[in-house]
């Protein structure tokens, strides 16, 4: 299971996610399925351009080959200096469903895009195995909405926010990147019956502006030399 958070909040749109990929496989004597923590390194959180945000939690891999992979093939072919955020979501779902097979993947999408010279926020939740993209931040009457969403873990984030509620209305991009933090290391504590947290390592974290996206936090790449 995975972690993914992305706050909307006036000024940006910051994304974060965990690094912990976790692998089931079935018991060959009692046939239940256990769970184990294959790495704390995995990229969930991308700078797509240094200009749209994607996070994704659920399959972690397609056709055996790990999803960063994919992600990097999809943004090799698909986009250019001309893609706008509105094109995205039916780019990832085409790319992903038709050509693909459907993975059980959800993607989190986020960017800008000027409307009458005015800085639009686009923030996406995208299930690929359902061929379903919704957006976000938008409400029935048009009128922007700042808030947060959760992937994976959803629970946390149900259970903090009844604890404490947070006004995104008013919050900045600090409150934001706390709110992430906190969401993330709280359910980095939560056990599950195997004894571990399924939630864990180093947290990225990227922010959205009108001025493109940059990092605010990335894991280091650790190379080993033998």
């Amino acid at each position: 299971m995975s972690l993914i958070v992305t706050a909307f909040v006036p000024s940006c749109i910051v994304m974060g996610g965990d690094s912990r990929l976790t692998l089931k496989y079935p018991d060959p004597f009692t046939g239940n399925f256990i769970s184990q923590i294959a790495n704390d390194t995995t990229q969930k959180v991308f700078n797509i351009q240094n200009k749209f945000g994607l996070s994704t939690h659920g399959a972690a891999s397609i056709n055996g080959i790990q999803l960063p992979f994919h992600i990097y093939q999809f943004v090799t072919q698909n986009i250019n200096n001309a893609t706008e955020i509105e094109d995205l979501p039916e780019l990832l779902l085409r790319h992903f469903s038709d050509n693909l097979g459907r993975p059980n993947t959800f993607f989190h999408l986020a960017g800008y895009k000027l409307i009458n010279e005015t800085p639009t926020q686009y923030v996406y939740r995208l299930d690929i195995n359902n061929r379903l993209a919704i957006r976000l931040n938008l409400a029935n009457d048009a009128n922007a909405i700042y808030n947060a969403e959760c992937g994976g873990e959803i629970e946390v984030l149900i259970t903090l926010r009844e604890l404490n509620p947070v006004n995104f209305n008013v919050s900045n991009q600090q409150q934001a990147v706390g709110f992430i933090d906190w969401v993330i290391n709280t359910a980095s504590t939560r056990l599950n019956a195997n004894g571990y947290s399924s939630v864990g390592g180093p947290t990225d974290i990227l922010m959205i502006s009108p001025n493109g996206s940059q990092w605010l936090r990335r894991k280091p790449l650790n190379i080993n030399v033998l």
